[in-house]
């Protein structure tokens, strides 16, 4: 896809974030999404779409996330053992679908729900895609509904994944090339960073808290 890096690592393990780390530890994965709805004001193609994206998940390489079970259990390891699952980068194409529906006249709501559900379910963490898309037709123009795994963004990033998304399809309506510039540190390195942290800066952090909340509030609050 246009606008690819080659920078980093491409193969094997990528390592957790805490978050990663906390939702595996209580069994978050699948159908833990997160979804938006929004009105296109510019008409969109799926196949204009469809290209946008694939340049998107070029970009930011945390869509391309699988994660493998290993001996069957498909949790995080409460110690310092290896994990029960690990998590690698896949391929762009198998790591979105953008599909394409008509939904009008009355009822345009209810014929919606089954179809947006559908969308939530074949979402897959170990064999992709984590990202779908549908462009909505509807009586009164387009929508498109995004759906996510939370284990690869997160609602903050969310908002990020539109904006870029946007952009890219602005470059594709001009026939411009598919490239975001990056602006920040790749998943793995700031995955390794905030686990570091953990460990480290924040139990300092942690003891300042504690000890700030020991102290008993006055007695006239």
């Amino acid at each position: 896809a246009a606008g690819r890096e080659t920078s980093g690592p491409e193969a094997g393990d990528v390592p957790f974030s805490a978050a990663q780390t906390v939702a595996l530890r209580r069994g978050q994965w699948d159908w833990w999404n997160r979804a938006v709805m929004l009105d296109v004001h510019r008409r969109l193609t799926p196949e204009n779409l469809r290209r946008a994206t694939s340049a998107l998940v070029a970009r930011h390489e945390a869509l391309r996330l699988r994660f493998r079970r290993v001996d069957e259990r498909f949790v995080a390891s409460l110690d310092d053992r290896p994990p029960a699952v690990v998590q690698r980068y896949g391929d762009i194409e198998g790591s979105f679908a953008v599909e394409s529906v008509t939904v009008r006249g009355d009822g345009e709501s209810d014929a919606l729900l089954p179809l947006l559900s559908e969308q939530h379910r074949r979402l897959s963490v170990e064999n992709g895609p984590v990202l779908r898309l549908l462009l909505v037709e509807t009586g009164s123009g387009q929508r498109l509904f995004i759906t996510v795994n939370h284990l690869v963004m997160d609602g903050i990033t969310l908002g990020i994944l539109v904006d870029d998304l946007d952009r890219l399809c602005q470059l594709e309506e001009r026939g411009e090339r598919l490239s975001l510039p990056r602006e920040s540190a790749r998943f793995e390195v700031f995955s390794r960073w905030m686990s570091d942290f953990a460990r480290g800066d924040a139990t300092a952090d942690l003891d300042f808290w504690h000890e700030q909340l020991a102290v008993p509030p006055p007695a006239a609050y």
